[in-house]
């Protein structure tokens, strides 16, 4: 298997586009542009710089400035919206659900 740790995602995609064809499996698998937890490590770090920086509140997070960093690094609209647990209608203000455009192979 080959290693993907420091290969860009566009490398990535191509091996699983290669990967797909082989199997016959082509527009029957779809993904985010971004491989997610690239997008939490590198979003993460980039909140944190602006924290660090006084960009961005000491408490809470700034969804906005979020979402920013998130489209940055997906190269497509994101969704964040605050969790609600429909079963109980609360609303989590420290949990968020994440929507984007995703990728067909």
């Amino acid at each position: 298997m080959q290693e993907y740790d420091n290969l860009p995602h566009e490398e990535i995609l191509a091996d699983i586009r290669v990967a797909l064809a082989n199997k016959n499996m082509q527009s029957r698998v779809s993904i985010w542009p971004v491989l997610d937890a690239r997008m939490y490590n590198h979003v993460s770090f980039e909140y944190a710089i602006k924290w660090i920086n006084g960009e961005v509140p000491k408490e809470g997070v700034d969804i906005v400035v979020l979402k920013e960093l998130m489209e940055e690094c997906a190269g497509v609209e994101v969704y964040l919206t605050l969790f609600l647990d429909e079963d109980t209608g609360v609303t989590y203000s420290n949990i968020l659900t994440i929507l984007m455009d995703y990728v067909t192979f």
